[in-house]
């Protein structure tokens, strides 16, 4: 049954860079640019101006998959229960470009803070919802989704409010700036960076791409639960990306190439030597892992 939610997932994470241009990325490369230089007037404006772009491709996604709902449950997925998931998940979709957004502000503004809280909401809002339900009610596809939507939809407000507390000139919705040649010269920043996202999400999804094609959604849903090792060998090396992203940013507009240099090659050294023992414990003990974490 879960295969069917995976699948759609999946769907939507190959379609996750059209709905920002790469304006995410350039985001944080630009307030934290502009916070090092201080100016928070041209903060203001990246923010106003990247926002309006993302929310306009994001709709534009979400939209066409509604749409296109009914033709992709019945070629693609081929149940009709993908419908009502294709409509959840179109919603849950717009409000992730939110989501993905501010994070990628607080990232810019080195608030590492925000950014944990928004995702802590995100991550966690569906699995406090899916806890009671198993046990009181029946978890059904249509309702796992809704759980998934209200993550985003929840960090979201909670990531603006946050903003508007600590970043308070940044995030003023009146007056409404916009600047065209700033948005300009973050689309020349951010719009290459959707070839590498997309080639970068395409082969990590491809093989369930061509799962939910070529065989069931049961065994789509077998083959999530046994992949449940690639996150967790990821997760040091993303944690890490995290904080290195603004810090580079503000050290490449310092020129300070040597301590960048130096920076990166220890991070490097590090994350190796700590992610090649997790590695070797999942393929010395699948079983093990696959029984603890799934029953």
């Amino acid at each position: 049954m879960f295969g069917l939610l995976f699948s759609v997932f999946t769907f939507f994470s190959l379609l996750n860079v059209f709905s920002h241009l790469g304006l995410n990325q350039a985001i944080t490369k630009f307030v934290s640019g502009y916070n090092a230089d201080n100016k928070p007037e041209k903060i203001r404006t990246s923010i106003f101006s990247s926002l309006t772009t993302v929310i306009g491709a994001s709709l534009l996604v979400s939209s066409l998959v509604i749409v296109l709902s009914g033709f992709l449950s019945s070629y693609y997925f081929e149940s009709p229960r993908a419908i009502p998931l294709l409509i959840i998940l179109s919603v849950w979709f717009f409000f992730m470009s939110f989501h993905h957004f501010f994070t990628s502000v607080f990232q810019g503004f080195k608030d590492f803070s925000g950014r944990t809280l928004m995702r802590m909401v995100r991550n966690f809002t569906p699995f406090l919802l899916v806890i009671p339900t198993i046990y009181f009610f029946d978890l059904t596809l249509n309702r796992a989704a809704v759980f998934y939507l209200l993550g985003p939809v929840f960090s979201t407000v909670g990531g603006y409010w946050l903003l508007r507390r600590r970043r308070p000139n940044a995030v003023s919705i009146f007056p409404f700036p916009l600047s065209r040649p700033m948005l300009k010269e973050m689309l020349a920043f951010g719009v290459p960076l959707i070839l590498a996202g997309f080639a970068g999400t395409l082969i990590g999804k491809i093989d369930t791409v061509l799962l939910t094609g070529l065989r069931s959604l049961r065994d789509v849903g077998f083959y999530q639960a046994a992949i449940l090792a690639k996150p967790m060998l990821t997760f040091l090396s993303t944690s890490m990306a995290v904080p290195l992203f603004p810090i580079i940013s503000e050290l490449w507009t310092k020129e300070e190439i040597d301590r960048l240099r130096e920076i990166i090659s220890r991070l490097t050294k590090y994350t190796l030597v700590l992610s090649v023992p997790v590695a070797l414990l999942f393929f010395a003990f699948p079983e093990e892992i696959i029984r603890i974490v799934y029953g």
